[in-house]
């Protein structure tokens, strides 16, 4: 080796340490870009998914019984095919919210829905805006989401829930033509809230457990216990002049299903 070209050992240890330091510092740089785009994944996906739906599913509007005819000037209990709970109707609504805790309904080996919501309409026209969870069962799969639906297009699932989760849902009216849809879901902290537009009579606000409508057929009522709605809340251009009324839901066979007990301090309690 011709010595005028060989390095003194102590430049060749400075060298291995530069190479080395630049390794180090190139390897922190890989760390932190990775942990960056995780946190910006996270961001931009801030719910979890949601399940894979059992079936096309759509809460439809009341569907009464033919022996309780819609609701009259006078408060009372009525009865329809698909609804249970309690219904406001009046002049227009410009907001309703409320809260419940996710029913855990039985397994079953044949398809049984439900859907526990809050809404605007479907009492005495074909319009509805609302928000809810499913709580539904097939082939001994049981699924749990939160979602919200403004007809005539089928529900939107939002995320995946449990059962025993704390839900507080609202629908405010922004301006004319423009509502807001908000659900939150504790204990996990997963929210959701969206302005859409909706030019509905705003003529009823309602707390309903529903036999939802899958495949555009009438559905079988999954087995969800009890539902309790509390915190109940809506607006109204005139509440000295609404009417509530109780609403059971009824089987093919006439028998009650689901009945919808009193309100006492803004809640009330449907039992399957």
């Amino acid at each position: 080796m011709n010595p005028s070209t060989t390095l003194p050992r102590r430049h060749l240890r400075l060298r291995f340490r530069l190479i080395a330091l630049l390794s180090l510092a190139l390897a922190v740089a890989g760390s932190f870009a990775a942990v960056q785009s995780s946190h910006s994944a996270q961001k931009a996906s801030p719910h979890r998914k949601h399940s894979q739906p059992l079936a096309v599913q759509q809460t439809t509007p009341i569907e009464w019984a033919a022996t309780f005819g819609p609701i009259s000037s006078s408060s009372g209990t009525l009865e329809a095919h698909n609804w249970s709970g309690h219904i406001f109707t009046g002049p227009t609504f410009s907001a309703v919210s409320g809260e419940w805790v996710v029913p855990t309904v039985q397994s079953s080996a044949t398809g049984e829905y439900s859907a526990t919501w809050l809404g605007i309409d479907g009492v005495n026209n074909t319009s509805l805006i609302q928000a809810g969870t499913a709580q539904d069962t097939s082939n001994g799969t049981t699924t749990y989401d939160d979602w919200y639906e403004i007809l005539p297009a089928n529900e939107t699932l939002i995320a995946s829930v449990s059962p025993g989760d704390h839900i507080q849902a609202s629908i405010t009216e922004d301006s004319p033509g423009t509502w807001t849809i908000a659900i939150t879901d504790s204990p996990s902290g997963q929210g959701f809230s969206q302005a859409f537009a909706y030019n509905g009579p705003d003529t009823s606000a309602e707390w309903i457990e529903e036999a939802p409508a899958v495949s555009g057929q009438p559905s079988v009522l999954a087995n969800f216990g009890t539902a309790q709605f509390t915190g109940m809340a809506f607006s109204s251009s005139n509440p000295s002049s609404l009417v509530n009324s109780t609403v059971n839901m009824i089987g093919g066979s006439g028998n009650i299903i689901a009945s919808s007990g009193s309100i006492a301090g803004n809640s009330f309690t449907i039992t399957g």
